[in-house]
């Protein structure tokens, strides 16, 4: 576990990324929407019979593309989200840690007779072995 270590701006390099790649995916998709409306003439006579099935994939592969570029959007705003939370997460924890070294530097520490030293090993007070 100690091997561990979240670094927020790795995470929000890794977001950056995938929406980059999710507006790739948007440009794929507007380019296989325009295959479709524009293969009409095309094909001519002779090969209108496999504009049906043309239509069918180009289709398919736009809506393919659509959740694709989705589901990239959607993973690179929680990772986003992520990395804000580690940020405030490690902000907390250093303003607790500084209230606790806060609170411990201003406890006094006094000398009790015949103890000793209260920053040494315990000494046994005085005629007790």
């Amino acid at each position: 576990m100690d091997d561990i270590r979240v670094e927020p701006d790795q995470i929000d390099g890794a977001a950056g990324g995938l929406r980059r790649n999710a507006d790739h995916l948007s440009a794929m998709t507007d380019y296989a929407e325009e295959l479709r409306r524009t293969a009409d003439g095309a094909f001519g006579s002779l090969f209108g019979a496999w504009k049906a099935g043309h239509d069918s994939a180009t289709g398919r592969q736009a809506e393919l593309l659509r959740v694709m570029r989705e589901k990239l959007a959607a993973t690179s705003e929680a990772l986003t989200a992520t990395a804000e939370t580690y940020r405030e997460v490690e902000a907390r924890l250093a303003a607790l840690a500084a209230r606790l070294t806060e609170q411990v530097d201003s406890v006094e520490i006094v000398d009790v007779p015949g103890v000793g030293d209260p920053m040494s090993t315990p000494a046994v007070p005085a005629g007790v072995r």
